[in-house]
């Protein structure tokens, strides 16, 4: 089942972008789909990547490149000799192998947390969802998503030396990877305190475990060492933020902002887009608020900080910019919509009805260099 979506997703898109090709190109687009075929997809971040990946940080320049965390950088290095040293070849085989990696992940733990239909809800869910299409391009979302969903299953059960590098690796990959340390101390602790052992006699035992929570801080740590020594700057990934035009706000003052920018935009297309992510960060927050009802407490703990700090860094011209990207890396949500999708088969059909047309929609204007992040 889930190889047949990821299949049947794939193929979609190639469909959409070689139907896009055949469109008269309308004014918000930039550039036609490139030649080769496979490069139509090397667009916006995936420059940036390729340009790490190939050339590394340029030193001195610490308020550009350095917001790019390196692992997917470095996978991408690292694939350049399967593909005869395409980067952009490099970065559609790992995305997409880490994209169907992340499904069996998350459909592994929807069926621990819930049941077999609701998993499968689960993954239609996310396979439909708009923003999609990052988990087929250049993008580090479906490693990240892989490394994520892969950290916390191990932490649930029990496997905290896995649990805590695959939290450092997905803390190298997305800043978001640092708060795999909050489900990881709650599960640790709970079950310790399950199997009677939080008593001071196996305080040793217990602190040399837990220390490995930190994995994802020592994981951020590693990068920004890297980054004193490569741009002269340990926290120029903080700082890279401001030349990307973001600034910290209060979460529902974004939300805010959303929604009046969705009021003021010139064209339908920048109209659609602006309620779009206000939606989507909408149907996040509702999410978001049954996931405490229905999920463990870790998941909440991973998702709900995330979230918010996510909204606490719109960006100033368009406050909402890449939410529903980011939403991709909230993945105990989808487990949440999954449940309601799983609930009555009209749901999901009306869900696939109304958002993968958007994902194939928004893989046109991608591919033509249009203004999807």
């Amino acid at each position: 089942m889930i190889t047949g979506i990821f299949l049947t997703s794939r193929l979609l898109l190639v469909v959409a972008t070689l139907l896009g090709a055949t469109l008269r190109r309308p004014s918000f687009l930039t550039s036609p789909v490139t030649t080769p075929f496979w490069h139509t997809w090397q667009r916006w971040d995936a420059i940036h990547y390729a340009q790490i990946a190939l050339h590394g940080y340029p030193h001195g320049d610490p308020t550009h490149l350095a917001a790019f965390f390196p692992l997917w950088a470095l996978v991408l290095r690292l694939a350049l000799p399967l593909t005869g040293g395409d980067i952009a070849v490099a970065g559609l085989l790992m995305a997409n192998c880490s994209w169907i990696i992340a499904l069996f992940e998350l459909a592994a733990l929807s069926r621990e947390l819930t049941d077999v239909a609701t998993s499968r809800a689960v993954i239609i869910g996310l396979s439909a969802f708009p923003t999609a299409l990052f988990g087929f391009v250049a993008y580090p979302e479906s490693l990240f998503l892989a490394l994520a969903i892969a950290a916390y299953r191990r932490m649930r059960a029990g496997h905290w030396l896995g649990a805590a590098i695959l939290g450092m690796l997905a803390a190298l990959t997305r800043q978001a990877g640092l708060f795999l340390m909050l489900p990881f101390f709650w599960e640790y602790l709970t079950q310790q305190q399950q199997l009677g052992q939080a008593h001071w006699r196996h305080w040793r035992r217990i602190r040399a475990d837990i220390l490995l929570g930190s994995g994802p801080a020592i994981g951020l740590a590693i990068y920004a060492a890297f980054l004193w020594r490569a741009v002269g700057d340990p926290l120029a990934f903080l700082h890279a933020q401001a030349s990307w035009h973001r600034f910290w706000a209060w979460p529902w003052q974004t939300v805010w902002w959303g929604f009046l920018d969705g009021l003021i935009q010139p064209t339908r297309y920048f109209a659609f887009r602006a309620w779009q992510e206000w939606l989507t960060v909408c149907a996040m927050l509702i999410l978001a608020w049954q996931a405490i009802r229905r999920l463990p407490v870790s998941a909440t703990f991973y998702a709900l900080p995330l979230l918010l700090l996510f909204l606490a860094q719109p960006v100033r011209e368009w406050p909402l910019l890449s939410q529903s990207r980011f939403a991709l890396e909230l993945f105990p949500l989808f487990i949440v919509l999954g449940v309601w999708l799983a609930q009555h088969r009209w749901r999901t059909i009306t869900y696939v009805a109304l958002c993968l047309p958007i994902q194939l929609g928004l893989m046109i204007v991608f591919s033509h260099a249009g203004w999807v992040i």
